[in-house]
């Protein structure tokens, strides 16, 4: 809820947002203005999400524009990207339970050694031979940093490449394959970055019918001074354990890879 003259003298909601984030764009342009929305736990209410229009996530055209949407938002409010004021680095920025998060692999760097492998790999095979039964959703993609603690005291920051999102294949056991995601250069030559998978138990909740879809989340990364600079296109592939089938398709992001800073 919120008072009429706030509502009013803010515009509203933004007309740009048709469908998505409008709401949310509200409460960021609210934030903006000093002003604050106050949850209160002990309210309960039900709406019925996408009942009448049908859901994003099963419809490719309407998924185009969900993520379209999204970006605008970001565009509108580029402070608050993956930065919620209200919630600590360690929190689950994205849950309602508001639980520890998960801990990316290039957080662990230090103490893990944990980094991805990126290869050189074979060039993609002809469109026309393509299987391209894979359902892909990318939710960030571009160059971040993240602060990790030096052994000697003080903070540096490290900057790398984030691809994060998830992908599953309709009306298969998702526990057969394997994916990686594949970076083409202009030239054709292709990288090959394998998949670190994550727990995504509302990607299962939104798809009860598809088979062990709740590790279909997947977050990769590739440090600064790793791959050439350059435009890369980024795929998909997903090779089945049980037979020799391998599967492509397109995730319609770029990846830009600028020179080592």
């Amino acid at each position: 809820m919120i008072r009429r003259e706030c509502y009013l003298a803010l515009g509203g909601l933004f007309e740009g947002l048709a469908v998505a984030y409008n709401d949310v764009d509200f409460c960021f342009r609210l934030c903006e203005k000093g002003l604050y929305n106050v949850q209160r736990n002990d309210v309960v209410l039900y709406h019925h999400e996408s009942l009448s229009r049908g859901d994003d996530m099963q419809d490719e055209n309407k998924l185009k524009r969900l993520m379209a949407e999204k970006d605008v938002l970001y565009q509108r409010h580029r402070q608050f990207y993956r930065q919620d004021p209200f919630i600590g680095t360690l929190m689950n920025d994205g849950g309602p339970e508001y639980g520890c998060r998960w801990l990316e692999g290039y957080e662990l760097v230090n103490l893990s050694d944990c980094d991805d492998k990126l290869l050189e790999g074979k060039k993609l095979p002809d469109a026309a031979t393509m299987n391209n039964a894979i359902m892909v959703v990318v939710e960030d993609c571009g160059k971040e940093q993240f602060v990790k603690a030096l052994t000697k005291g003080g903070k540096q920051k490290k900057a790398y490449y984030l691809i994060k999102g998830w992908a599953y294949i309709p009306g298969v056991d998702n526990a057969r394959y394997t994916f990686k995601i594949l970076l083409v250069n202009g030239e054709g030559r292709v990288w090959e970055l394998p998949v670190q998978k994550r727990y995504r138990k509302d990607v299962a909740a939104i798809l009860p019918d598809e088979v062990n879809v709740e590790l279909t989340g997947f977050c990769s990364w590739i440090f600064e001074g790793t791959l050439p600079a350059g435009t890369y296109r980024l795929w998909i592939t997903a090779k089945d354990g049980c037979s020799r089938q391998r599967l492509y398709r397109d995730m319609e992001q770029a990846l830009v890879i600028e020179e080592e800073s």
